[in-house]
């Protein structure tokens, strides 16, 4: 076959002459030395059918008229085989589309032949599924690593659900500072025992580092400065947010992002229930991404785990119909002051870079630029405020102002916060259930059903389902179960300037502060309110 069309022809000649030899007819006389040789007959081709119009065909090895590699095969199965690579040739093997391609060379297998064999070589070998994996084909390499920082004084009952689900929906790193019941022994060392996560003590070190913070110099925070209670606690987040950009770029983090202990975070929109596709999937240029808020609408006032419970959200104005916003303001607001009766303005996640900086405990911003910035359609923060009726209270225990209208405005800065200060402050426990199921229990089952009609309410399932499938595992439990087996929980010293501790309640609550550090958030000794 290697020697082309005249090897094929002279192997013709060889087996005539057997085959002649075999019935018993004698060769052709070779011509005398010298004579002419014997012309040869003229060759004829076979008629060719009319080809139709369109590409051009290669014609067939070993076709009528032409000697070629095939007529060289002596068994048929050879020819045969030789012929279909020819037919294989004519109609050459069109790539696979990339909707094919790509997931096949992610999950490790070889690409196919033709054009994409080529292109393969282009482009970085694929990422190898990990051995525990029983299918290849539904492993997909991580696309971004995603990290949430959170200022905290809660305990267990609230951090696990919510570091749990945020786990299940794909941040990888969690940044805890901790003060208060969270910077207990007991709390803490269960969650320094969790794999992902960094406690942060609130220590005297840390103060001093973060007296040190050029946001003392600049003047977009500095409406904030040596403000007791809610004000107090913007200006710490914000320094804890600083310091959580420089420890998540140490962690390899590609986003940051700062939620509370009663925000979830909804990635709706998203190819999968995961935040971390949501943000593979935003443009390069995109510095910010900000996800509106919903707000929790309880229905009824004895809400004990509100991540479990509450599944009706009030909508963000910002994924509503401008109609639809201003015909139905009365109704959803039901009296209150505003549209929520919190914030409004959403949180935000950015991309970890060069001279990032905190803008509050909202947004992000960038020293060197501008950041580009857009808001998600679907995806959104749900806040899970005032759900339980107790949250009255414990407003009211961490804060040390007075129970009047011109007071509050020194420690809060919402005017529903306000008044539910007041109102837990100078009511009684019957006037403030009452209070509570006017302004925050959405109990008219036929308003409701209006507004989640008009797209004002709306239903969201999904955290509660997984929060709901995490306690029924077992999960909650195991983990301190483990950190108290293996000796996780030491002592710790922390300071102590927000806690929900309320053993002291007559004590007056004192900030302390050190001689030597001039910049603190809070210096004054506030005593005890007399109610």
């Amino acid at each position: 076959i290697a020697l082309g069309r005249n090897a094929g022809a002279g192997a013709d000649s060889v087996r005539r002459c057997r085959r002649r030899w075999r019935r018993g007819v004698a060769p052709p006389a070779a011509p005398p030395h010298g004579a002419p040789a014997r012309a040869r007959p003229p060759r004829v081709r076979a008629p060719v059918a009319r080809r139709r119009r369109g590409r051009r065909r290669l014609p067939l090895a070993g076709s009528p008229g032409r000697a070629g590699p095939v007529e060289a095969a002596g068994p048929p199965l050879l020819r045969r085989l030789l012929r279909g690579g020819a037919r294989r040739l004519r109609r050459p093997r069109l790539p696979l589309p990339p909707r094919l391609v790509l997931p096949l060379r992610r999950a490790g297998h070889p690409p196919p032949q033709g054009t994409a064999f080529f292109q393969s070589h282009l482009r970085p070998p694929p990422r190898r599924p990990p051995a525990d994996v029983p299918d290849p084909l539904i492993f997909r390499p991580p696309v971004c690593q995603v990290c949430v920082q959170t200022s905290t004084s809660a305990g267990l009952d609230q951090i696990l659900p919510w570091l749990y689900y945020h786990k299940v929906v794909g941040v990888a790193h969690f940044l805890l500072f901790v003060e208060g019941k969270a910077a207990k022994p007991s709390v803490a060392g269960v969650l320094e025992s969790i794999p992902g996560v960094k406690v942060v003590y609130r220590t005297k070190e840390l103060e001093e580092q973060q007296a040190r913070s050029r946001i003392w110099d600049e003047t977009w925070l500095s409406g904030f400065f040596y403000k007791p209670c809610n004000y107090e606690l913007f200006v710490k987040q914000s320094l804890n947010m600083e310091m959580a950009i420089v420890m998540a770029r140490e962690s390899g983090m590609d986003w940051i992002m700062h939620l509370d202990t009663d925000e979830l975070l909804y990635p709706g929109g998203a190819s999968e229930y995961s935040i971390r596709r949501l943000l593979a999937d935003v443009p390069e240029d995109v510095d910010m991404v900000i996800f509106p808020n919903y707000e929790s609408s309880v229905e009824r006032d004895d809400i004990k785990d509100p991540f479990s419970e509450v599944s009706m959200f009030k909508k963000n104005y910002d994924h509503l119909p401008k109609d639809t916003y201003f015909g139905m303001y009365k109704e959803a607001t039901r009296g209150n002051p505003n549209y929520f009766i919190t914030y409004g303005n959403g949180k935000s996640a950015a991309r970890i870079q060069d001279h990032l900086r905190p803008n509050g405990a909202h947004r992000w911003h960038n020293y060197a630029k501008s950041p580009n910035e857009i808001k998600l359609e679907e995806a959104a923060v749900l806040h899970y405020t005032y759900t339980k009726f107790s949250d009255l209270t414990s407003r009211r225990d961490r804060c040390g102002c007075k129970p009047t209208k011109e007071d509050v405005k020194r420690c809060f800065m919402l005017d529903f916060d306000r008044a539910a200060f007041i109102i837990a402050s100078t009511a009684s426990e019957e006037d403030m259930l009452r209070w509570y199921n006017e302004r925050v229990v959405w109990n008219d089952k036929q308003l409701n059903l209006k507004l989640l009609r008009k797209g004002v309410l709306t239903r969201i399932y999904a955290p509660m389902a997984i929060v709901q499938g995490l306690r029924e595992s077992g999960v909650f439990t195991s983990v301190i179960a483990a950190a108290v087996d293996n000796a996780k929980v030491g002592q710790k010293e922390s300071v102590d300037r927000n806690s929900t501790d309320h053993d002291h309640e007559d004590e007056p609550r004192t900030s302390f502060v050190a001689a030597n550090n001039a910049r603190k958030i809070l210096n004054v000794v506030e005593p005890a309110p007399a109610y």
